[in-house]
C-alpha cells in the first residue's frame, strides 16, 4: 500500500473541511483573487520572473538579461516576457514605469502586494529546503 492510498490524517481532513465551509460561506468570488495569483504563478516563467523583480525595479532589457543569466538552460522570448509582465501588471502585482525621456524608457518593479507574494514564494521555496 502506497503512501497516496492511506487515510488522510485527521488534522488535514479538519483544515479542508473548514477550507471548503469557508468557500461555501463566502462563496466563489471571495477565492477568485487567489485562484488566479495561483493560476498566474504556475508556469515556468512566473515565479522567476517575480523572485528577479524582487531585488528591486528593472528596466525591461534588464529584466530580461537577468532572467537570461538566472536560467542558463532557457532563454524566455520577448513575447512571453511582455504577456507574464501584463499578467501581473493586471494583478496588481507589479507596477510598469514609464519615463517621459524620448523614446520612453520602461521599467518594472514590484507593488507591495507583489512583494508580500514574491516573500511567500521565498518561504514556499526555503520549506522545500532544496539542496
Amino acid at each position: 500500500m502506497s503512501r497516496f492510498d492511506e487515510p488522510m490524517p485527521k488534522r488535514q481532513a479538519a483544515a479542508l473541511a473548514v477550507l471548503a465551509d469557508q468557500i461555501s460561506e463566502g462563496g466563489q468570488a471571495k477565492y477568485e483573487y487567489l485562484r488566479g495569483v495561483f493560476s498566474l504563478l504556475g508556469d515556468k516563467w512566473a515565479i522567476i520572473i517575480l523572485l528577479v523583480l524582487e531585488s528591486g525595479e528593472l528596466r525591461h532589457a534588464a529584466l530580461r538579461r537577468s532572467l537570461d543569466e538566472a536560467l542558463h538552460f532557457e532563454k524566455i522570448s520577448q513575447r512571453m516576457l511582455t504577456l507574464k509582465l501584463r499578467a501581473f501588471e493586471n494583478k496588481g502585482m507589479v507596477l510598469r514605469i514609464v519615463s517621459d525621456d524620448a523614446p520612453p524608457r520602461v521599467a518594472y518593479r514590484l507593488t507591495e502586494e507583489g512583494k508580500r507574494i514574491a516573500q511567500q514564494v521565498f518561504n514556499m521555496i526555503r520549506a522545500l529546503d532544496y539542496k
